[in-house]
């Protein structure tokens, strides 16, 4: 859980990165996300899955228009939210 250093960080209005698991419930993630908004922090939340090579496949296939216009995306979790 690396909410507590993020809450720090940006108290000190720090700019953050954090990798997953940002927080351990919603509650948490809400309350970053509030003090991001109030004190105007930007805020990252990092994904190893984000360096996987069929990321930059997909995303050639959305920049060259293979897939059409995409109206909607819809993403499934294998981990309780």
């Amino acid at each position: 859980n690396h909410a507590p250093a993020a809450k720090y960080a940006m108290e000190l209005g720090i700019h953050v990165y954090v990798q997953k698991p940002m927080t351990h419930n919603i509650r948490e993630a809400r309350l970053l996300t509030e003090m991001a908004r109030e004190k105007k922090i930007v805020t990252q939340m990092g994904n190893q899955g984000a360096s996987n090579p069929l990321l930059n496949m997909v995303q050639g296939w959305i920049d060259s228009g293979k897939l059409g216009k995409i109206s909607e995306v819809n993403v499934w979790t294998n981990r309780p939210v």
